[in-house]
């Protein structure tokens, strides 16, 4: 008997596990420590998205007895110290603040490449970035070379 449905009762193979698999990062993935969340805002306000992945950070920068940091980008006349103040309140650490007048609102390759550019920099092992209209773009971004995942799952 060859149906579908026969082939469907079949207990499926059981998994195995690779044997002497390595499972020890690289010397050059070690050197990335902290949980980053870069922090959205628009019109004189961070966006609630990134309060939420601030205290999902700092749950996982517990875990892994690391740091939070926030990552904050916007124009010369943007008060975004005002706003990684507000990020201390919520759990941050630390606070990465770069001012530029191609990033007065949010435009997606400035971001991107700001963002990218710290992340090469200062290395960390987590980036959170909410998945909104603001950053979405930068989700998209074909030059923005980092993993991302959705803040739901984190577990």
């Amino acid at each position: 008997m060859n149906s579908p449905a026969a082939s469907e009762n079949r207990p499926a193979a059981p998994v195995k596990r690779a044997v002497g698999r390595n499972l020890d990062l690289p010397a050059r993935l070690k050197a990335y420590q902290g949980v980053w969340v870069s922090l959205e805002h628009d019109r004189g306000h961070v966006h609630s998205v990134s309060c939420e992945l601030l205290g999902e950070a700092r749950k996982l920068a517990d875990k892994l007895g690391s740091r939070v940091a926030v990552a904050v980008l916007g124009g010369t006349d943007e008060p975004l110290e005002q706003f990684a103040s507000e990020a201390f309140s919520f759990g941050a650490d630390e606070a990465y603040v770069i001012h530029d007048t191609v990033s007065l609102g949010y435009r997606n390759e400035p971001f991107t490449k700001g963002l990218t550019d710290l992340v090469n920099k200062y290395r960390p092992e987590i980036l959170l970035l909410g998945a909104t209209s603001i950053t979405g773009g930068c989700l998209e971004c074909g030059s923005c070379r980092i993993l991302c995942t959705d803040h739901h799952n984190l577990e």
